[in-house]
């Protein structure tokens, strides 16, 4: 990451799911650098870390959204549902864990008018069954789950977003 340094020196970073695995290795990692501000969003309730600042907010709330936006430069949105079991135990919790979050982000900016730079976690199932390794976003999308499903429409919504400039 050490060429990326120079496009996070005085940014306000915000990371949803910054409970998680890679959201908080994530915002170790980023603690390295000049950052203006880092901000972890999380439904828990997180351990203080650094100077980092903690918002426990929902983010299927348009005013989060709001929050976050309007607070941040750069948002890695690594929140959503991560069990493929879970969603297709229960294909609406999925839908409104990975759809309603994106939506409530694009909401936000158009409102006010910001464009923060957005990086999106999806998965490389939206693939299907592949042989081909490592899987390459050439390939056609080939989602076999709900999971896989929802994850791709946060894809294409985010691309029609950002072929219209609202991100």
């Amino acid at each position: 990451m050490y060429e990326l340094q120079g496009k996070f020196k005085n940014k306000v970073i915000a990371i949803t799911g910054a409970s998680g695995y890679i959201g908080s290795a994530l915002v170790t990692e980023l603690e390295k650098y000049s950052a203006k501000k880092l901000i972890r969003v999380s439904r828990k309730k997180l351990k203080a870390q650094g100077n980092v600042e903690d918002w426990n907010i929902g983010l299927n709330d348009l005013d989060s959204w709001r929050k976050i936006v309007n607070e941040s430069d750069i948002i890695f949105h690594l929140s959503g549902n991560t069990s493929i079991a879970a969603a297709e135990k229960n294909p609406e919790n999925s839908l409104n864990a990975e759809i309603l979050p994106i939506m409530n982000l694009l909401n936000a900016a158009k409102e006010l008018s910001k464009k923060p730079r957005f990086i999106y976690a999806s998965t490389a199932t939206i693939y299907g069954l592949t042989q081909e390794f490592p899987v390459s976003e050439d390939q056609v999308p080939s989602p076999m789950t709900c999971y896989d499903t929802n994850k791709l429409s946060a894809e294409k919504k985010l691309k029609i977003a950002r072929s219209e400039n609202l991100i």
